[in-house]
């Protein structure tokens, strides 16, 4: 079904742009990402837009070298031996101006005319913000534009190590200039990149370019063109306005259309899975085939082989090895003619360290396994960045060996929604950030294979714009209905993923989906779980049941907004067009205004407990905030709580109310309508989420089922720069204290499990992951790492006088280590990854290295983790080798910077769990109870896991060397526990 739009023309909905200044500044390197930056040169061309959309470069640019604010000062420190003109400026005739000369001439040149700078809102025109708040100096006009949106808009997916579009064609490796200028085939001479004008010149060519592609005349790019001129978002008087629309349906037909003809007509066997279809049971019903040729099987990994050979690939014996035991754990575990169940499973663990190539070690056999038996293999992940590693080897795996069939599987929320999706773009966007962020999901739509969220590239944006966080979440699939009613349904990505289950080779999963979806385990007998040494934490929180008072704000927002009323309430009266509805809708406002009283009494209530009970203050829970376990009778019978218990009991009831009030009934006169169906589906997700969250706040709040679940209330204190007003957020969980009993459950419906990891050992033991999750009964491998020279490449610094990171000392630590990583990162010339335990320890050290000026002497950039999204702050460290990076827990895994953009580790400190931590406390309590050591047998060993890991950032291939450096001076051996981090490690290192 198409739900046509159409808009006259553009002069409908705003004038078209026919001149623009296109800026670019560059910066004296600095400590940090922040604004607070050294302008040293102004860059800027005034481009006109002709009538046939071509971009031309005026001649009068402008050009400005600007003189330091910096000589002799940097920002809160004393004299720094700054030079005044950096190499490149000696080098150029024209001289140097004021910065505040440089700041009025660029306003008047730019007087006029919309102001385009890439990446401007974090860098270009933030430093330019704060250079004329340093100069007093009246701030550049607010016509600004920002042409990473427009990349967002061309590109939606973006990522060196993507797979391709639906259609074949292969997204930029990011949104920065140098990879949009190879994607988009721009010339350009290196010797003119990062200086100002140039820059601004190649901008101007960017933004031509992609236009251009945004002009094209396909679905997609038609409705992206609508939607920013029916939400009046700036970068639409750039581009002319279609005189019809379409619908995201005729978006995704043409997709398949395109995608079909670039593979010759006809689709090859892994893009079948994400074609529609119904499930099918031929492949079920396959008899089972019982033995395999292992040498066959294995000969793409064996010596010569076509997965070993090429591409700076080699034969690896331990990858070998590795393989021969899962093909025979997931061998054995078919059609075996034996009663005893225990013998026909499977279970095996196997410890892979980096370097292993274990990715192709278990992808190679499950293949196998899964064509000759016609049934599929699941392959379970708890990271992205090994998600696209094993995608990534399964396009190897097609293109060196043969066909592979895959699907990939998620938890439902983790999917767009196409008819949601189309009923928003068919109500119209909200305002010009709404119109972005569904025209860039629109193109995205089009794009990609998987439907899944996280294969759109949209965290700049939502760093930006917070209230996209919320629209993906509105958009997000939150119920399949067991038939297809129409188009949408039919088109539904999470659908074709269930679809795809039983006719797949490979179902790539994730460890939640592992946890939680029945589904996955009843159509699937084999797993393969990598990534194993998360799988506890993973598990634990995809049981874990959550609400907030934010949370519900934004639900009730959603049903009618508490300042505007705009909502869903509001859009089923336009829908309704006469008073039928009228007490239905009355009813629901009611509703809605009850639990708007009932969640301020709650939020007062609730607040002043956990305060009174915590005695946190406002420092401490706005730096960290606080955790508090509800515990039956230490809680529930305190006469402090009652006035909270007595509130989260009112809203509960509330809650249901208001979910029985959204069973609103349609009106006839939009019955049937897409908008209408939109309608229906917000109606019914809203029911579904205040049922939900008024089960977890009753559940909660009583504190029951303690000895298996445990109830948690976190606070945390907001204190915004511009507002002197201190808020107060909560939030509460139920918590499972052990995940073994249910994970067990799961293992015993299936024929094999395979665990891996690089770390699943500690001092030399399986026990510690295995007893956690269920698997002690596994069959356990440890491999030897394939880095023969490992002790040679990688130094083991251990350094003994820092004081002890704990208790009174700990203020001392925290001034010490700042000093120490300043003056390592000065000999390493970067090349520095310290990895913190605490964030407030990282944010003083990144303070203490602002103010060290041989750093900027030296153009040392030191980045923090906050300073721009994860995948950036790598990718940055990767291409700048004078880069370095302070991170906390989660860059402990999962970053890999391989050769000398990574030469030193810092590790602060040895990364136990907090005590504080209510699920650590219940967990070592359990334990206490069964009369076991909770030290020694929890938080050591889990303590060890994350350390190894940790390790292993540093020497990611054979070639690598570096030096990690261990702060913590109790792992020189003071501490009984000292030898299980050392042994731990794969290696004997010096």
């Amino acid at each position: 079904m198409s739900n046509s739009r159409s808009l006259a023309t553009a002069d409908d909905v705003t004038p078209r742009v026919r001149q623009y200044v296109v800026l670019d500044i560059e910066t004296m390197p600095l400590v940090g990402l922040g604004p607070n930056q050294d302008i040293r040169e102004i860059g800027a061309h005034r481009v006109e837009v002709l009538a046939d959309g071509r971009h031309s470069v005026h001649p009068d640019v402008f050009h400005r070298l600007v003189r330091s604010e910096f000589v002799g000062t940097a920002p809160d420190t004393g004299s720094v031996p700054c030079t005044a003109v950096d190499t490149v400026s000696a080098n150029l005739s024209a001289g140097l101006v004021a910065c505040r000369d440089a700041l009025l001439d660029l306003a008047q040149y730019c007087i006029g005319s919309p102001v385009v700078a890439h990446n401007g809102r974090l860098h270009d025109f933030a430093v330019l913000d704060e250079a004329c708040r340093r100069c007093d100096v009246a701030a550049l006009h607010d016509d600004r534009l920002d042409s990473l949106d427009l990349a967002h808009l061309a590109a939606p997916r973006v990522g060196s190590e993507m797979r391709p579009n639906a259609d074949g064609s292969v997204p930029p490796a990011s949104r920065s200039v140098d990879d949009l200028t190879a994607w988009l085939g721009v010339a350009v001479r290196p010797s003119e990149r990062h200086r100002a004008v140039p820059d601004a010149q190649l901008t101007a060519v960017l933004i031509e370019r992609m236009l251009k592609m945004i002009s094209d005349p396909s679905p997609a790019r038609r409705l992206q063109r609508w939607i920013l001129h029916a939400g009046q978002h700036p970068w639409a008087r750039f581009m002319e306005a279609p005189p019809a629309g379409t619908s995201v349906i005729d978006c995704l037909r043409s997709a398949e259309a395109r995608r079909l003809a670039t593979m010759g007509g006809q689709p090859s066997a892994a893009d079948m899975d994400h074609v529609m279809r119904d499930a099918k049971g031929n492949a079920a019903n396959a008899e089972p085939v019982v033995t395999l040729d292992e040498a066959a099987v294995l000969a793409p990994l064996s010596p010569g082989g076509v997965l070993v050979t090429g591409d700076g690939r080699a034969y690896r014996s331990q990858q070998r090895e590795m393989a021969t035991a899962v093909l025979r754990s997931l061998a054995d575990g078919f059609g075996v003619n034996n009663e005893d169940s225990a013998a026909r499973t499977r279970r095996l663990a196997v410890e892979a360290p980096t370097g292993t190539g274990k990715t192709l070690a278990y992808l190679v056999p499950a293949v196998a396994c899964a064509q000759a038996r016609g049934h599929p293999v699941a392959i379970a992940t708890h990271s992205k960045v090994l998600q696209d590693q094993l995608l990534t080897d399964i396009e190897l795996y097609r293109r060196a060996v043969g066909d592979v069939r895959w699907v990939l599987l998620k938890g439902i929320a983790n999917y767009v929604s196409v008819a949601y999706l189309d009923a928003a773009i068919g109500a119209g966007p909200d305002g010009p950030i709404e119109a972005l962020g569904l025209a860039v999901m629109t193109g995205w739509a089009a794009q990609t294979v998987t439907g899944d969220w996280d294969d759109l590239s949209i965290s700049q944006l939502e760093i930006a714009w917070p209230q996209l966080v919320a629209l993906r979440s509105r958009l997000s699939v939150d119920e399949v209905r067991e038939f297809a009613a129409d188009d949408a349904d039919r088109m539904c990505f999470y659908r074709r993923a269930l679809a795809g289950i039983s006719s797949a080779d490979i179902v790539v999963a994730n460890h939640a989906v592992l946890a939680t979806l029945g589904r996955l385990v009843e159509e699937v007998s084999h797993v393969i779980v990598d990534e194993g040494h998360n799988l506890e934490e993973a598990a634990t929180s995809a049981l874990t049941e959550t609400m907030g008072g934010a949370a519900l704000a934004v639900l009730f927002d959603c049903v009618a907004h508490v300042d505007s009323g705009a909502g869903v309430l509001r859009r089923y009266s336009v829908a309704a067009s006469d008073d039928s509805s009228a007490e239905q809708i009355a009813a629901a406002l009611d509703a809605l205004t009850q639990c708007r009283e009932a969640l301020a009494d709650l939020d007062r209530c609730i607040v002043d407990y956990i305060r009174g009970r915590t005695e946190v203050t406002v420092e401490a829970a706005a730096s960290f905030g606080v955790s508090h376990r509800l515990r039956p009778g230490l809680d529930t019978s305190r006469a402090e709580f009652a006035p909270a218990r007595r509130a989260a009991r009112a809203l509960s009831e509330r809650l249901r109310r208001l979910s029985g009030c959204m069973a609103l009934e349609p009106p006839a006169s939009a019955l049937g309508s897409v908008r209408w169906r939109h309608i229906e589906s917000e109606l019914g997700c809203i029911s579904r989420q205040a049922r939900t969250a008024a089960e977890v706040l009753a559940d909660t709040t009583s504190a029951r089922d303690d000895n298996s679940w445990i109830s948690i209330v976190d606070l945390r204190c907001r204190r915004p720069v511009d507002s002197g007003k201190t808020t107060w957020e909560w939030s509460m969980r139920r918590v499972p204290v052990s995940v073994d009993e249910h994970l067990r459950a799961k293992w015993e419906e299936l024929d094999s499990v395979v665990l891996t990891s690089a770390t699943l050992r500690v001092d030399g033991e399986f026990s510690f992951v295995l007893e956690r999750i269920g698997l002690s009964d596994a069959q356990r491998l440890a491999l030897q790492t394939p880095f023969e020279n490992l002790s040679q490449n990688e130094l083991l610094v251990l350094p003994r006088h820092l004081p002890v990171p704990r208790g009174g000392s700990m203020a001392e630590f925290t001034k010490a280590e700042a000093d120490e990583i300043a003056r390592l990162v000065l000999v390493a010339r970067g090349r520095t990854l310290a990895l913190f335990t605490a964030s407030a320890r990282m944010a003083h050290a990144r303070d203490h290295l602002w103010r060290v000026p041989e750093l900027r002497l030296h153009g040392l950039g030191v980045m923090c983790q906050g300073d721009a999204p994860s995948g950036e702050l790598v990718e940055r460290m990767r291409t700048d080798a004078s880069s370095s990076l302070l991170a906390t827990r989660s860059f402990w895994e999962g970053v890999n910077v391989p050769g000398e953009a990574l030469s030193l580790l810092i590790i602060e400190k040895l990364p136990f769990a907090a005590l504080g931590d209510p699920v650590v406390a219940a967990r070592m309590a359990e334990l206490e109870r069964r009369g076991e050591d909770a030290f020694s047998r929890y938080l050591v060993p889990e303590a060890v896991l994350r350390f190894t890991q940790a390790v292993g950032r540093l020497v990611r291939t054979e070639s690598d060397r570096g030096v990690c450096v261990v702060l913590d001076k109790r792992i020189r051996g003071s501490a009984p526990y000292a030898s299980a981090f050392l042994d731990s490690l794969p290696g004997r290192r010096q």
